[in-house]
């Protein structure tokens, strides 16, 4: 930041001897006009601009013809007693239509300065400075000294301050931060030109002196770079905070003023750390304090209580609000957009740090009577809404809390309404629903054969009552909803109408030449195109330079691993991050493998199709499931219908009979020691827990139910000879249509015409038992809620099973039984610890849910089909119920835009590619407020799949493991023949492509199967966690389709509740 103190207003009179010459020559020679007439009550006009000027229709030209004696004579008026002065409610009435200008769209620099003199003048006019006293501040000063040499003297005795300029008056400190930013406005155009001046001069060849550059440039350079380079680099809080270790206590102050404040920070800085970076932040911290006005921002204990805020705030809080308000109010001097990027990692308070700007930078009453003067604020859905109308109310006083809203189309609520609110709260699907789309534009515009009026016209005509009101600010809230410059998502905001544009995210970037055109686009810097965009930053020897100093300008970001006045900025406890590498039980193997089997099997016979070949997204598809299948085989349901013959069906039912005598589950995934690669010994829990989850695995009658499903789809009507329609069936074992049943009995017999049995009494074929059709309702949280399946999906069928045996436990997984083990450990460590367990899929909450049932922990499910009621329930149990143990939350639900400090630790059931979208999860917890140390867990199972995928190359590693979990993202750079690997041994024989298992068959030796992770590779293991890709985001819409996934019901909560 550039923001300086300007808290010094005494000035320094100096004898005309103690002058340079030049000083000397330089006040002798006639003064300039002064371009403000004070001694005329001129009724301000409007000129032929349409601005209201400070003179008459002629008085600017009598000015410029003045003689000096004449312009001294006007400037003596200052030096006149206040009674003799004009009246100055014209100057007063000027200096509010500047003031409202400059909040509208911004002021020229003569504006800017005529603004600045107006404010000396009124202060003049108003008794700022009372007769006959001080008089020398403001008399002519003709020969560069005052009357009287003895005042002089004197007052030089009583100022301690810089020596300034003897033309410079004295005003008043700025009452609020329009008058302090046009200040600075001012003072940085006018270095400007004395810069510009300076570099004008040439030398005697007549070329321009050659740049000079100090080392404070250089160093600032350095500093500029590296803020550039932060906002790019990847970054892991919670990894960053366990490596730091320990931290140092944090001072305790006790301040009450200013002085106070900055003397005990000056001395609470720590011995070696970078003195010239704390110095500059503690200049820019002194001159954040008076950024707010005078006596608007007060010091409290090593914090700051801004006038019409309830909270005070941190030191790195008030830098970062003030750039905002800098962003907003300091126009014309950068020619840059007003607002910009917020992009300080999740919790450190983005949310208060906005909330401060529009504290300090509220809309005048003329801009609210035109009704303009409301800030929408965009999120990503309701939960973060209800969140954020939450701090408001917390952090706000009075008025300003109490006049916000949550838009909804359905309530009537009209633009007049919208307008006289300060805050309106609205989702991205709300804005997208409020504007055309590209192609209805595209098709409009041709339709109009390029009328650019009337397709204006009809673009007001459609737009919807968010898109019609001019904002005197928009903020959106997890702006990487915009991306992907191709979605509606951002085309829909850039028809938002506001004077100040801000673009808040703690996960920003992963690509740094595409994915910020985007945000820049949306805050007005004048980018063009994207193609345009990518010409003048992708291309050229100046295009990362001239994106650097773009960025540099309007973006902001901090880490956790910046330090601030020599500390760490957020000093938060110790963070515990650990991987638990697991083995697959040998029952999850065998369905696996058959599962594998019927894949390179439907591959093949797509291979050997004459004209055909198997598909990409086929392959993929089938590459998601054998993942999923790592976390529990009831994702596998509906592939299994669709792949596994009668003949796989039973021998995955024998193999799985054959292991019912096994080790159980829980001694299968390893111990609680290896698994954590830690030293010593920690015993098996012993019981495990109050159910028997996680000890036997049992699908038996789940296989059974397949292969029910499959004899009917076999199934032949002895009469018709067709797939039976509403069959039923008698004693033998072939199934009738109904009809054909009925017309067979009464005319040809009571035999079977296939089998020659007796076909006795006729029942209709069931596939499910009559007591899986009336089962227990099972798995509702502590407030007896459970997400309902997607009527999409097809319903789970596995588990109504489960649910129909009461007194047997739902089929575990490894990962489920390493959850369980978890939460019982964490629970006994520390009772009073909450804890938040994040999955991607609505089948793995529910069996979750059953778990921590049978277990008698209570919970909560926090998912997108939630009412607005359920949400604010489960989060407030949460939060305040001491019974509630545990919060099962989807990704996208539970893991944006939440303040769940409450729990301090947190289980991340499956892998995802999204590191970002990880690290949003993981800030629930770890943000400002959390007062514990946390402790995260993810679950990393060794499955075939995994093993190939680490035998390739990292960058197709990473690719691979994006499209696993993005239907959108395209797959570059890998060929059929590598695909086709994932599966297996891929080779030609007999001229055939054939693709062969790569591990021992199982009748040989389970064993042999999955290797041991005691003697897995620890350079495998860092590998695995690369299968994270750093630091990005998904893209709208990237979401698998739940109508693809047929039955794998992937959490989807981007539906408005509302």
């Amino acid at each position: 930041m550039s923001i300086e103190s300007d808290d010094d207003f005494d000035l320094m009179i100096i004898d005309k001897a103690d002058a340079s010459q030049g000083a000397q020559q330089k006040w002798s020679a006639p003064r300039p006009a002064s371009p403000i007439d004070l001694t005329q009550d001129v009724k301000a006009e409007p000129d032929a601009r349409g601005t209201i000027s400070m003179f008459g229709q002629d008085e600017t030209t009598k000015i410029k013809n003045r003689s000096p004696e004449d312009v001294r004579g006007k400037q003596r008026a200052f030096s006149r007693p206040v009674d003799e002065l004009p009246d100055s409610n014209h100057l007063q009435k000027r200096k509010t239509e500047l003031l409202t200008k400059g909040q509208d769209g911004g002021l020229n620099p003569g504006e800017v300065a005529e603004l600045c003199q107006l404010e000396v003048a009124i202060n003049t006019a108003q008794g700022a400075v009372k007769p006959n006293q001080d008089k020398h501040v403001f008399e002519e000063v003709k020969d560069g000294v005052g009357n009287d040499k003895k005042d002089v003297e004197a007052n030089s005795k009583k100022t301690k301050s810089k020596r300034r300029n003897p033309e410079q008056q004295r005003s008043g400190p700025p009452k609020n931060a329009a008058e302090y930013f046009a200040r600075k406005g001012q003072e940085i155009r006018e270095k400007k030109q004395k810069e510009l001046d300076k570099q004008s001069s040439v030398n005697p060849a007549g070329r321009p002196k050659k740049a000079k550059f100090s080392a404070k440039a250089l160093k600032d350079e350095e500093e500029r770079r590296d803020r550039v380079a932060n906002i790019f680099q990847p970054n892991d809080a919670i990894q960053d905070r366990a490596e730091m270790g320990g931290t140092q206590r944090e001072p305790v102050f006790m301040a009450r003023t200013k002085k106070d404040q900055f003397e005990q920070i000056k001395a609470a800085i720590p011995e070696g750390c970078d003195l010239r970076r704390t110095k500059t932040q503690q200049k820019d911290t002194e001159a954040a304090s008076e950024a707010w006005g005078f006596g608007n921002c007060k010091a409290i204990d090593n914090e700051w209580k801004l006038k019409g805020m309830n909270t005070a705030i941190h030191h790195y809080q008030l830098t970062a609000a003030a750039w905002m308000l800098e962003r907003e109010l300091m126009q014309g001097w950068d020619r840059l957009p007003r607002g910009g990027i917020l992009a300080d990692v999740m919790g450190m308070g983005k949310t208060i740090i906005t909330l401060s700007c529009m504290i300090g930078n509220r809309p005048n009453d003329l801009l609210v009577r035109k009704g303009r003067g409301a800030t929408l604020v965009v999120c990503n859905n309701g939960h973060a809404i209800d969140q954020w109308m939450n701090e408001v109310k917390t952090h706000c006083e009075g008025e300003f809390a109490t006049r916000i809203v949550h838009y909804s189309s359905s309530h009537k609520m009209d633009v007049a309404l919208l307008q006289t609110f300060n805050i309106v709260f609205a989702s991205y699907r709300q804005i997208a629903n409020s504007a055309p789309t590209v192609d209805e534009i595209e098709f409009k515009e041709k339709e109009l054969k390029g009328d650019k009026k009337a397709l204006k016209k009809w673009l007001r005509e459609e737009k919807g009552d968010l898109l019609k009101i001019k904002w005197h600010r928009v903020v959106l809230d997890e702006a990487q909803q915009i991306k992907n410059h191709e979605t509606q998502s951002l085309h829909s905001c850039l028809h938002i109408d506001a004077n100040c544009r801000w673009a808040l995210s703690g996960t920003l970037l992963s690509n740094r030449n595409y994915e910020l055109y985007p945000y820049l686009k949306f805050i007005g810097c004048e980018v063009g195109s994207f193609k345009e965009f990518l010409v003048k930053f992708r291309k050229g020897s100046k295009a990362e330079a001239n994106l650097d100093h773009l960025i540099s300008a309007v973006a902001y970001r901090r880490t956790h691993m910046d330090t601030f006045l020599g500390r760490p900025i957020i000093n938060l406890p110790l963070t515990h991050p650990t991987h638990q590498y697991l083995r697959m039980s040998k029952e999850e193997m065998v369905i696996n493998s058959m599962v594998e089997e019927c894949f390179r099997r439907k591959m093949m016979q797509d291979m050997a199709a004459p004209g055909a070949g198997p598909r990409r997204k086929s392959c993929f598809e089938m590459l998601l499931r054998l993942r999923q299948a790592a976390t529990h085989p009831f994702l596998l349901e509906s592939m299994m219908r669709e792949y596994m013959t009668l003949d796989d069906i039973r021998k995955v039912r024998k193999r799985l009979a054959d292991l019912r005598e096994g080790p159980s589950m829980y001694d299968q995934i390893g111990s609680w020691t290896k698994r954590h690669e830690m030293s010593g010994e920690h015993a098996p829990l012993e019981p495990f827990g109050q159910s028997n989850f996680g000890l036997h695995f049992d699908m038996d009658r789940h296989m059974d139910y397949l292969e029910k499903v499959e004899l009917m789809e076999l199934a032949v009507c002895p009469v018709c000879k067709e797939t039976p329609t509403v069959p039923i069936k008698g004693n033998c074992e072939h199934s009738f249509c109904n009809q054909c049943a009925l017309d067979h009995l009464t005319t040809a017999g009571k035999k079977c015409p296939a089998c020659k049995k007796a076909i006795g009494k006729m029942r209709p074929t069931s596939i499910l038992d009559s007591q899986s059709e009336e089962n227990e309702v099972r798995g509702n949280d502590y407030y007896g809620y459970q997400q309902a399946l997607d009527n999409r999906t097809t319903v789970s069928h596995f588990l109504d099973i489960s649910d129909s045996m009461p007194d047997v436990p739902v089929t575990p997984s490894a990962k489920m039984t390493a959850c369980k083990e978890t939460i019982l450990r964490w629970q006994a460590e520390a009772p009073n610890d909450k804890i938040i367990v994040f999955t991607q899929f609505v089948l793995v909450g529910k069996i979750l849910g059953r778990m921590l049932e049978a277990e008698n922990i209570p919970f909560v499910y926090l998912t997108g089909k939630q009412t607005k009621d359920q949400r604010v329930r489960a989060v407030k149990g949460f939060q305040e119920n001491e019974d509630v143990k545990v919060l099962v939350a989807s990704m996208r639900a539970g893991g944006q835009a939440l303040n769940l400090t409450r729990a301090n630790r947190v289980i991340l059931m499956e892998l995802w590619w999204n590191h970002a979208q990880e690290q949003q999860a993981c800030a629930r917890v770890f943000r400002y407020g959390q007062i514990k140390e946390t402790h995260f867990a993810r679950f990393i199972v060794q499955t075939p799949i995994e093993d190939r995928i680490l035998r390739m190359q990292a960058d197709k590693i990473i690719e691979i493991d994006r499209a696993l979990q993005d239907d959108g993202h395209v797959i570059k750079g890998l060929s059929m023949h590598e695909i086709l690997q994932l599966l297996g041994r891929y080779r030609v024989k007999d001229n055939r492509a054939v693709i062969e298992p790569d591990y021992e068959e199982y009748d040989d030796d389970f064993d042999d199967i999955i290797s041991n992770p005691d003697d897995w590779d620890l350079e495998e293991e860092e590998d695995l966690d690369g299968f994270v890709l750093p630091d990005d985001t998904a893209e709208e819409g990237s979401e698998v389709d739940t109508d693809d996934l047929n039955g794998t019901m992937v959490l989807s909560d981007d539906s408005e509740e509302e």
